[in-house]
């Protein structure tokens, strides 16, 4: 199993990303990428289980919440 994450934040503070993946994946693994352009952002993805998950995600503004479950308990 591989993992990946990958996180860009431009144009504010008081972000939160917050990325657990987990469990056996298949071939290519879990992925996030996530891009922020704004402040007090929060971003919460959880990967697990046994089949690839690849998360992509942009946000851009002030004051979102982003949260993503795949195949995780």
């Amino acid at each position: 199993m591989s993992v990946k994450s990958t996180v860009l934040i431009d144009g504010g503070g008081g972000n939160s990303v917050n990325i657990i993946q987990t469990g056996v994946a298949s071939t290519n693994g879990h992925e996030a990428d996530v891009n922020i352009l704004g402040a007090t952002n929060t971003v919460d993805i959880k990967q697990g289980g046994g089949v690839d998950s690849k998360v992509i995600s942009t946000i851009t503004g002030s004051g979102n919440t982003l949260l993503i479950r795949s195949n995780h308990q």
